[in-house]
């Protein structure tokens, strides 16, 4: 494998690690009411 390859493999794995956190947390600010 390129490192390439392996560079956009480990970003698009940070990208969907920080997108499920924001979901996770929009999703508990919006079973407290927060919004």
């Amino acid at each position: 494998m390129k490192p390439y390859l392996s560079f956009i493999g480990r970003t698009l794995l940070y990208f969907g690690i920080l997108l499920l956190l924001i979901y996770f947390f929009a999703y508990l600010s919006r079973g407290q009411g927060s919004f």
